[in-house]
């Protein structure tokens, strides 16, 4: 049994394409940090690699890629991009080919990306995100005057801070708190200022 060299027959044949090579539609993914808040990759600011962003297919099915990364759209219809936003950062824009899909205040963290399915065809989605800072303030009773905290040096509690900067239009920002029974208080995300 199996292939008898005297009872069977093989023919070869060639076959030469004559029409034009598809090449599947591409999407690149990429980040920068936008350390300035304005919605804009200036030249200092540095592209960020390995931010988890959750690409879903026109079937529905959802992969993490990592920027920079570049997706391979076989099918025709819409893609769906979602960047992680962890605690600490901000969004502050995104584009799609490179117009703004949405930016600070409004920044979405999902873009849509419509693919015709078109031979060579590509699109680029970019994040830009800021990290956030934070600050504490404490309020001692510096019974001896040589500024240093001293054992037995108490903390106020009900003591007023002040905390006045400018937000990402420019606008100036007052935030008023006391210290609570730590004798301290504190502000979270803040942005660059």
């Amino acid at each position: 049994h199996g292939f008898v060299n005297s009872q069977s027959k093989t023919d070869n044949y060639k076959v030469k394409y004559k029409g034009r090579t598809f090449t599947a539609p591409l999407v690149s993914v990429s980040k920068f940090h936008d350390a300035n808040v304005n919605g804009v990759q200036d030249a200092t600011e540095e592209s960020v690699t390995g931010w988890s962003v959750d690409a879903t297919d026109t079937l529905g099915v959802t992969n993490t890629l990592y920027t920079a990364a570049q997706l391979t759209a076989y099918t025709a219809g819409n893609y769906t991009f979602v960047e992680s936003t962890p605690t600490g950062t901000l969004q502050t824009v995104s584009y799609l080919d490179g117009a703004t899909a949405s930016s600070y205040p409004n920044a979405s963290a999902t873009v849509t990306v419509a693919v015709a399915g078109t031979s060579g065809e590509t699109h680029s989605v970019v994040y830009g995100n800021v990290g956030l800072g934070s600050f504490d303030a404490c309020k001692i009773y510096d019974r001896n005057g040589n500024g240093v905290e001293d054992v037995g040096e108490v903390l106020i509690e009900g003591w007023q801070f002040i905390l006045t900067g400018t937000d990402a239009t420019g606008a100036t920002v007052e935030s008023v708190q006391y210290t609570d029974s730590s004798g301290c208080t504190g502000w979270d995300d803040l942005l660059p200022g």
